[in-house]
């Protein structure tokens, strides 16, 4: 397996410790921060997933993933939360911030690391596009009326943002970057 960099962000000690040694167990490079003072201090970049709880010091997980989600260097890693959290209300808003997945806690942790492989398997399927810096307009692709920009996740129509689900993105991106192609479900 391809070491991928994790970050695990939680304020308990313990989940972090937990989380770091499964995760490890299963081929990953893990690294941990306490806060979310504390992750933002870090190069994020180089991460392929962060793992961010919700409820924590002075910026919660949900500044932290909107701050993640306004950075274009940034914008492509993908967000599991995993927090305490648990009513559809929360799920739905931390799914809208950008979150490619949303645990409850407790969880077990066999589960959140299926979810991680799942995550990061969706992550790589897209790896194939051309990834290029915020200036770039390699990052960008348009059809008729219809501008995807990659670095942003955002999508626009006739100059009107649409608000799509990252994976409906994702698939969007796909096809239109492989245009004549057919691709199985």
């Amino acid at each position: 397996m391809i070491n991928k960099k994790i970050l695990v962000v939680d304020d308990e000690t313990t989940l972090c410790d937990t989380l770091r040694f499964n995760l490890e167990l299963e081929g990953y490079e893990v690294d941990t921060a306490y806060s979310a003072e504390e992750a933002l201090a870090m190069d994020l970049s180089v991460y392929a997933l962060v793992l961010l709880d919700v409820m924590m010091g002075e910026i919660s997980g949900w500044q932290m993933a909107r701050i993640m989600k306004g950075n274009p260097r940034l914008a492509g890693i993908p967000i599991i939360f995993c927090t305490a959290k648990d009513s559809e209300d929360d799920m739905v808003a931390g799914l809208d911030l950008g979150a490619d997945d949303y645990i409850s806690k407790p969880y077990s942790i066999r589960n959140v690391v299926a979810r991680v492989r799942s995550v990061l398997r969706r992550a790589s399927s897209g790896a194939s596009v051309q990834q290029a810096g915020p200036g770039d307009d390699d990052c960008l692709i348009t059809y008729e009326g219809l501008t995807l920009n990659s670095a942003l996740k955002r999508c626009t129509v006739d100059g009107t943002e649409v608000r799509l689900p990252r994976k409906e993105f994702e698939m969007l991106w796909l096809m239109l970057s492989h245009r004549g192609k057919i691709f199985s479900r």
